[in-house]
């Protein structure tokens, strides 16, 4: 009877163990995938910490500052990526030259989330999908959007990264359009919004081209 009992606890106390390892297995595949959701983070940004922005000095050491690893990076989402443009403390770098080009290879070389975004597949719709979404939230904000200056800048910044040629001419010209329309609802109706005003300029150009 006593071995009985023995063999009854040993064989518990086993399938306990195997359980629990279970358990612990599950707890670390979510924790994995919950990671690779999870929003990134920038260490140092003049909004967060604006002191120890303004204490980096130089543009290196703020694109040091700012930098994602690799591996970070190839666990991203579209969406954590997007996020993680938008929340890019060097944005405003996206305009600060005179050609197209220009603009678009620097912000390609700066922004970390931006080359491994369009790098992976939708991953400029994505970013063109953000931006729709963003205008819609800061239109039909009961608090009045136009006092939002931090995302209003925000929309700007993107309208001009998403009507850089080199950026939209590998994006679905029907998204693009959905674009402008939300561009000119957000300017309260305005047909010379800055997106569709830079958009048609795109399309005369191709036009003219062929």
């Amino acid at each position: 009877m006593k071995r009985s009992l023995l063999l009854i606890f040993s064989a518990l106390f086993l399938l306990l163990i195997l359980c629990g390892g279970s358990i612990l297995s599950a707890q670390e595949i979510e924790q994995d995938l919950l990671e690779e959701k999870k929003e990134y983070t920038y260490p140092v940004s003049p909004g967060k910490n604006p002191e120890k922005w303004k204490a980096l000095g130089s543009l290196s050491d703020k694109l040091k500052a700012t930098k994602i690893d690799e591996d970070t990076l190839s666990r991203m989402t579209l969406d954590g990526l997007t996020k993680a443009i938008l929340d890019y403390p060097l944005l405003i770098n996206i305009g600060i030259y005179n050609s197209d080009k220009e603009n678009y290879d620097c912000f390609l070389s700066q922004c970390d989330a931006f080359r491994e975004l369009i790098g992976r597949k939708g991953g400029r719709e994505a970013l063109v999908q953000c931006y729709i979404e963003l205008t819609e939230k800061l239109k039909t904000d009961e608090a009045g959007y136009r006092n939002y200056g931090d995302k209003a800048l925000k929309v700007f910044l993107l309208e001009m990264l998403i009507a850089n040629p080199y950026f939209a001419k590998e994006v679905d010209e029907g998204l693009l359009q959905s674009a402008v329309n939300a561009s000119i609802l957000y300017n309260q109706g305005q047909e010379n919004s800055f997106l569709a005003a830079m958009m048609k300029e795109m399309y005369k150009g191709s036009e003219n081209q062929s």
